[in-house]
């Protein structure tokens, strides 16, 4: 066998090797864990939830709706009359840039107000 014949052969063996072990690799590698979405009791009973972490030198906006995700679907064909039965509320707001670097954490808390009282929402940035 001619030498430029076996490097036709043993190239593409050793790419695929190669691409073989870097995929391997790839695999075993575990993204950074976070934290967004993790939920906290603190010691009144209050709940607290990491909804969003933002870095940005830039302008930002948030949105909410409260209400189950089949509700906030259907919600925008309803008509006015049965879309006012529906409870569905939100809010947002929103931060204008001016170049500086800003960390923004936007968490939802969960309360009683107080004993027998349904649990109040407080979304805060």
């Amino acid at each position: 066998m001619s030498r430029a014949r076996a490097l036709k052969v043993v190239v593409p063996i050793a790419a695929v090797l190669l691409a073989l072990t870097l995929l391997g690799l790839l695999a075993r590698v575990k993204p950074i864990p976070t934290d967004v979405g993790a939920v906290r009791t603190l010691p009144g009973g209050t709940i607290l939830r990491l909804e969003k972490v933002v870095l940005t030198n830039g302008s930002f906006n948030y949105m909410r709706q409260s209400g189950n995700k089949w509700a906030r679907m259907i919600a925008p064909a309803l008509p006015p009359f049965l879309r006012n039965r529906i409870s569905i509320s939100g809010g947002g707001f929103g931060f204008g840039g001016d170049g500086n670097t800003n960390l923004i954490l936007i968490t939802v808390t969960s309360y009683n107000s107080s004993p027998g009282n349904s649990a109040n929402v407080r979304l805060a940035a």
